[in-house]
């Protein structure tokens, strides 16, 4: 998807096959006009800039869309890289572990990398009580990505991880961040169940939970914890 085509308004679901790309160049703007989703078997390289970040958005802020869900058996596809990017009204509600993860639902997939992005104002508020409604930007699930220099605002899960859940056995590095203003009941701005990884050089600052303000560890969770505020 090229800067001459933008906006790109979809209309409906998006499917990459195992083996494709999906490429985005720099300023693209994309507005999702309904509760769709990407759903990812291949890879997707959306790589803006600091003077023209990638936007994902609703283009009504009132209708959610319905994120990227990744859930593919470790090593058989390209990573997927978002650099420079917006991702904003996305909302994971669907049923089961769909109902977590507003933005990125990763499950058995370790191919992603997230740099210099920027997640606001995305929700996990699935209906299914049987299930850990969370990660109100990301939730993984036997997943282990790459996050760095990223900002979290105005996230909010049900359950757990206001901004990012880490789910049976996932071991995310999460490096220089900002988290603020996140919200949920168990950690809000991220939880771990079943779950290590590294945290370092990140600030957390006024998010909001019942149980961890700003972490909360579930379940044989020990995480690495360095230099944060």
């Amino acid at each position: 998807w090229n800067l001459e085509g933008s906006p790109y308004y979809i209309e409906g679901p998006l499917l990459i096959e195992n083996n494709q790309t999906l490429n985005i160049e720099e300023g693209v703007k994309i507005a999702m006009r309904g509760p769709y989703a990407f759903v990812v078997k291949g890879n997707i390289m959306a790589q803006g800039t600091e003077e023209k970040p990638i936007q994902f958005s609703a283009s009504n802020p009132n209708i959610y869309w319905g994120g990227f869900d990744y859930d593919q058996i470790l090593g058989l596809s390209q990573d997927s890289y978002f650099k420079n990017c917006i991702f904003q009204y996305s909302q994971a509600k669907g049923y089961n572990e769909n109902s977590s993860g507003g933005v990125f639902n990763i499950k058995n997939y370790d191919g992603i990398n997230i740099y210099n992005s920027l997640f606001g104002n995305n929700m996990a508020n699935g209906d299914n009580n049987s299930y850990h409604e969370g990660g109100g930007a990301i939730a993984l699930w036997n997943a282990s990505p790459v996050i760095v220099n990223c900002i979290f605002y105005e996230n909010y899960a049900v359950d757990n991880g206001g901004a990012i859940l880490a789910y049976m056995y996932s071991n995310p590095i999460i490096s220089n961040c900002l988290f603020y203003d996140n919200e949920s009941e168990k950690g809000g701005a991220i939880a771990f169940y079943y779950s290590d990884g590294i945290l370092i050089n990140n600030t957390l600052v006024e998010n909001r939970s019942d149980y961890g303000g700003g972490l909360f560890f579930y379940y044989q969770s020990n995480p690495e914890i360095i230099n944060n505020i």
